[in-house]
């Protein structure tokens, strides 16, 4: 028997006290809401901006064929606060911090491929928390880098209700990209 009535989104959970052990209940976990996406070839636009609900405590970028027009350039994510106090999050194949990046290329159907994900996005009182992993398709399906990494956003702490999908000078070629926002996470 279950204690009280199903709600959309709640998931069931063992609750000893209860009348039957069962109660419907908000998932501790946090759910997966979708926020944005874009497939897009040839977009020749400098970048693709998402504004983030407050709702959202982590949010997860997942992409893949993230390409340039010239190569070299640094795939990157920005985070902004309405567009000021920004925290830019690279992606390159030069070492900084210990942090292994991806670069992106110029080629048609080769690039930066992966999951971004930012816990504590929307907290003030906390440094958000970055885990990024993926691979960077150089030239053919024999030559990649695999890139993973893991860091905090230092200084000072924010609630970021904004991110900027981007590369580092010139437009974005290609890019397949999901976002998704952690509600309660």
């Amino acid at each position: 028997q279950i204690s009280n009535s199903p709600t959309n989104g709640y998931v069931l959970t063992a609750q000893s006290g209860n009348t039957g052990g069962l109660t419907w209940a908000e998932s501790s976990t946090g759910s997966l809401e979708f926020i944005a996406e874009n497939s897009t070839y040839n977009s020749n636009v400098s970048s693709y901006t998402h504004d983030i609900d407050s709702k959202f405590k982590s949010i997860r970028l997942e992409f893949n064929n993230f390409s340039a027009y010239d190569s070299n350039k640094v795939a990157q994510v920005k985070l902004s606060v309405s567009g000021s106090n920004t925290e830019t999050i690279s992606l390159s194949t030069s070492s900084s911090g210990g942090m292994e990046r991806a670069t992106t290329t110029s080629h048609d159907d080769f690039g930066t491929c992966g999951v971004l994900e930012i816990t504590n996005i929307n907290d003030a009182t906390l440094f958000p928390a970055i885990l990024a992993r993926g691979t960077v398709q150089l030239d053919d399906d024999s030559t990649h880098t695999d890139f993973s990494f893991q860091d905090e956003i230092g200084g000072t702490q924010r609630a970021y209700n904004r991110i900027e999908i981007r590369v580092s000078s010139g437009n974005i070629r290609f890019i397949n990209y999901r976002l998704y926002g952690y509600v309660n996470a």
